[in-house]
């Protein structure tokens, strides 16, 4: 166990970039927690996603549980190498799960679909740091 050390996060090379990973982060731990709190209402939603069965109860606990597990990653704190990729896999896994579960199941909200799709490219697109395309320059 010696050799397992915590090391603080390299520097972010975009300073908007935290601010977007503390919002994430806040949206993960708040859906966490409603989610646990009504964990007999989330379990039919999941399972009725999953067509049933046996294995929504494990699938809900599995969201629940990436969720958690992204928010290290997301709060930058000091991580080992292994844990800090294990917690932004948890929190892409759990970004995913949750654009597919709203793209496919909750399109028949008027452009709740179109609007998701705008919103993550604009994400991304601030992220990348070009807003100078934005601006007319001559």
């Amino acid at each position: 166990m010696k050799q397992i050390k915590a090391v603080l996060p390299p520097k972010l090379k975009n300073k908007h970039a935290q601010f977007f990973a503390w919002f994430l982060g806040l949206i993960f731990l708040l859906m966490a927690l409603v989610q646990l709190v009504k964990f007999e209402k989330f379990t039919p939603f999941i399972e009725s996603v999953f067509d049933g069965g046996a294995a929504g109860k494990a699938i809900a606990a599995i969201i629940v549980t990436t969720e958690v597990f992204a928010l290290p990653f997301l709060l930058r704190m000091a991580l080992s190498p292994l844990m800090r990729f294990c917690s932004m896999v948890c929190g892409w896994l759990a970004a995913l799960t949750w654009l597919w579960i709203s793209l496919t199941y909750a399109s028949e909200l008027i452009g709740l679909s179109f609007s998701l799709v705008i919103l993550a490219g604009y994400v991304s697109y601030l992220l990348r740091g070009d807003i100078s395309r934005l601006q007319h320059k001559r």
